[in-house]
């Protein structure tokens, strides 16, 4: 295959796969496209040099980043370029190992490839720089096989499905006497950039391995159908208040501040006229820290947004989580002081209990070995805003008795956060957001979907509580039990699902975990024997000279 027909195949892939998530030509996403987006790529790179396939990997990457992460522009420019270049490089290295796999195992490369794809989306998903958007699966977050998949076996097991899917569909089309071009290019004098095809008992093998990789696929979809995940029910349930004040942009002074907080307390007046357990703000709803201002009123007029703020949640009467800052620092001095991105519980009679954000979005809200790059680090903190502290862990909040689990935003993209409460004994969770700064409701739409998974992986019900959307309730199983428009300003009153005492203990995220890092070892065996093969069949020569070359795409 050309290089030139091997880059259009994998820039559609690319667009197929951002056309899956929620985008904006389609606010939910075509998911089960998401069956044949893989497909081109896998065919893009039979037979293609491992440098050429580290281009198409870039491509690839770049290309599906931008299109689905296009909202990363709004917050700052350099953010979505940032994404671009680190998802190009992960996936010039996944393509580049695929394409190794495909020359190396001609016959069973519809079995590995899946399995590399999984070991790349757990790297992706760990360590300092982990941004996991935009798997696969997150595609099928209305798609309830997939959701009950999740419930046992994460969301690896359901990137698994869909990978071997289109790895068979890939194998299948490979397969097809009429869609072979390979001849003809050759035939027409093109350069092709490829390994000899392989031969014709190895394809025939390829394709019935890839038959396999298709019925395996159906069968972990299927299962979770047949047989859906048992949950202990509970006849507890939580009267929720949650309050979307539809403010969008950044607050950036106390007139701001004072304008966000006025329509809040009205909101939350209304509501706490309907008798809820808890009254819900979003994520940074009040965005000074409120007891390091109480305590050492630096400004007088952000200490006048944040009294009014704690006079307002008093009068009403009723527990109040909000989304703000927490602050510690010698002698009040602002550029001594600590920060970090909290949940704050307030309730009557007692004082405040603090969640800080554990997980926090790179470049955002911290600077990754700032110590390197001291500079550039301060540079980015001008740019975008002081950086936090990422919290101590996930340790739910108590409500009346009642264990909360409170992540915050980019917090539902882990799994294994949101098991960490489970097994700290929250029975349901409250996510705290703000994805109004964004400006995109296909955005708002891939939070959403994340949020269905991390319930189902759970059997814990999930309240979103946002800025401008989407404010919701999920059930246990991921499923929406209630919302509220995107843009509306409102109050969304409904029952928050309590799960049992434990029950919450699923080992769901823990399976997908072990998946991804058993993938991991798998691909790294394979490749590692590759190159033994590749070393072997190197000829010996005199000491600096270049032996003879091995096949096409690999160096002997």
């Amino acid at each position: 295959m050309s290089l030139a027909r091997a880059a259009l195949l994998t820039a559609g892939s690319a667009i197929l796969l951002a056309l899956s998530h929620p985008n904006p030509l389609l606010e939910t996403g075509a998911g089960y496209v998401v069956f044949i987006a893989l497909a081109p790529a896998f065919m893009a790179l039979r037979g293609t040099r491992a440098r050429h396939a580290a281009l198409l990997g870039a491509l690839f990457g770049s290309a599906f980043h931008a299109l689905s992460n296009h909202w990363l522009a709004a917050w700052h420019p350099g953010a979505l370029a940032f994404v671009a270049v680190w998802e190009a490089a992960f996936f010039a290295a996944l393509f580049a190992s695929i394409a190794v796999l495909r020359v190396r195992f001609p016959r069973t490369w519809p079995l590995l490839v899946p399995l590399a794809w999984l070991a790349f989306e757990r790297l992706r998903s760990v360590g300092a720089l982990a941004y996991p958007y935009g798997f696969p699966a997150y595609a099928l977050y209305g798609f309830r096989p997939a959701l009950d998949l999740a419930a046992r076996g994460g969301v690896e097991a359901v990137s698994l499905a869909v990978a071997l899917a289109n790895a068979a569909l890939a194998a299948a089309v490979e397969a097809c006497p009429y869609l072979r071009t390979d001849q003809l290019e050759r035939a027409a004098g093109a350069v092709v950039d490829a390994n000899p095809l392989p031969r014709p008992p190895a394809a025939r093998s390829a394709r019935a391995i890839g038959l396999v990789a298709g019925a395996a696929s159906f069968s972990l979809l299927a299962a979770g159908a047949v047989f859906p995940p048992t949950r202990t029910a509970s006849a507890d349930s939580l009267k929720i208040a949650l309050v979307q004040a539809a403010l969008s942009g950044r607050q950036t002074g106390a007139a701001d501040y004072d304008r966000a907080v006025e329509r809040l307390l009205a909101l939350s007046r209304k509501a706490a006229e309907s008798g809820p357990d808890l009254i819900v703000w979003h994520e940074t709803a009040v965005v000074p820290a409120i007891d390091w201002h109480l305590r050492h009123r630096p400004d007088p007029a952000v200490y006048k947004v944040v009294r009014k703020a704690t006079d307002g949640i008093a009068e009403l009467g009723v527990p109040v989580l909000l989304g703000t800052g927490r602050s510690e620092g010698p002698g009040g001095d602002p550029a001594l002081r600590v920060n970090w991105n909290s949940a704050r519980l307030t309730e009557p009679g007692r004082p405040p209990a603090y969640y800080d954000k554990t997980r926090l979005v790179p470049f955002a809200e911290r600077f990754p070995a700032a110590a390197l790059f001291p500079r550039l680090a301060a540079w980015v903190e001008r740019e975008l805003g002081y950086f936090w502290q990422p919290g101590a862990g996930p340790e739910p909040l108590e409500s009346d008795g009642i264990p909360l689990a409170t992540p915050i935003c980019f917090e539902d993209s882990f799994p294994d956060l949101f098991a960490g409460f489970a097994e700290r004994g929250a029975r349901a969770f409250i996510l705290l957001t703000d994805d109004s700064w964004a400006r995109s409701a296909s955005m708002s739409r891939q939070h959403l979907a994340m949020s269905a998974f991390r319930a189902a992986e759970t059997g814990l019900a999930v309240a979103r509580a946002t800025a401008d959307g989407l404010t919701a309730v999920l059930g246990p199983d991921g499923s929406v039990l209630a919302s509220l428009p995107r843009g509306v300003e409102g109050v969304l009153l409904a029952e928050l699902p309590l799960a049992a005492p434990g029950a919450g203990k699923s080992g769901a995220a823990e399976f997908g975990a072990w998946l991804g890092r058993l993938a991991l070892a798998a691909c790294a065996l394979a490749l590692s024997w590759s190159a033994t093969l590749a070393l072997r069949r190197r000829p010996a020569g005199p000491r600096g000279s270049r032996g003879p070359r091995g096949p096409r795409g690999l160096r002997g």
